[in-house]
């Protein structure tokens, strides 16, 4: 829902760049959680209170999204019907298929990390655990740096580079070079370009294509994970950790029919 209203109220023009901004709060959501987590357990406080203050703050971003935003022109219903064959077109297909592969790898590398440094490289768990808060942070980094720097014209080449980054920094950590895993989070700006990206190419059925990309990351990180488990207990740590970067590249190379095509109506 947040991406959707990132999107209503961005101009077309530096749509990726606010919807990287938007999504620098998973990031720092990520860090920030387990740290008032700890605060409150230091604090023998109740658990309960960090899902009651976040709960109270969501509520009033609802609120206020309510009140910002100017009322959506609901279309007709003659084009409702005329657009729902549009959404499963060979693009649309490919583009849930995309964002399925991507979020597959993006997961698996930050929540398997800790299983690898500890599993196989003999790292304590709190020094794992460090290494991890270095993926969230360069997350949260580099789609600070997309919103700060990144033009249309160069969407193209952050998406390519970010991709083939983060396979290689995965492909060195799971050889041993530990510094490589928390670099794969250099991945960040892929998921809010793409996001953004899905708004100009689908200008009708925009919003529906957004509940799609999420419902099909759902099956495929529940997919994901039950068959990264098997192929951990069968082969290892070691080599099921190796479909992070498999998964990015395979995100790359179904990316690339998408990519041919520059979004239209965005200056440069």
């Amino acid at each position: 829902l947040s991406s959707i209203l990132t999107v209503r109220g961005s101009p077309a023009e530096s749509r990726g760049r606010y919807v990287a901004m938007q999504q620098v709060m998973y990031g720092a959501g990520s860090l920030i959680a387990p740290l008032l987590f700890s605060a409150l357990t230091h604090a023998e406080k109740p658990w309960w209170w960090l899902f009651t203050g976040s709960s109270l703050v969501m509520l009033l971003l609802g609120f206020s999204y309510y009140r910002i935003l100017p009322p959506e022109v609901i279309e007709p219903p003659t084009r409702q019907t005329a657009t729902t064959g549009a959404r499963w077109n060979s693009t649309a297909i490919l583009m849930l298929v995309v964002f399925s592969f991507y979020v597959a790898g993006e997961v698996l590398a930050s929540m398997w990390m800790n299983t690898l440094m500890v599993g196989q490289q003999n790292f304590k768990p709190e020094d794992a655990a460090q290494y991890q808060m270095g993926f969230f942070l360069m997350i949260g980094l580099t789609r600070f740096l997309c919103f700060l720097l990144v033009r249309p014209r160069y969407e193209t080449l952050v998406l390519v580079g970010c991709l083939t980054l983060g396979a290689l920094f995965g492909i060195l950590g799971q050889q041993g070079h530990s510094w490589a895993l928390p670099l794969m989070g250099i991945v960040g700006p892929f998921f809010p370009l793409s996001m953004a990206r899905i708004s100009i190419k689908f200008p009708s059925t925009w919003k529906q294509m957004m509940m799609n990309v999420y419902v099909c990351m759902q099956m495929m990180l529940a997919f994901m994970h039950v068959s990264v488990g098997r192929v951990a207990d069968t082969l290892g740590i070691g080599t099921a950790f190796l479909l992070a970067p498999a998964f990015l590249l395979l995100t790359l190379v179904l990316m690339i029919p998408l990519l041919k095509s520059q979004p239209q109506g965005r200056p440069a």
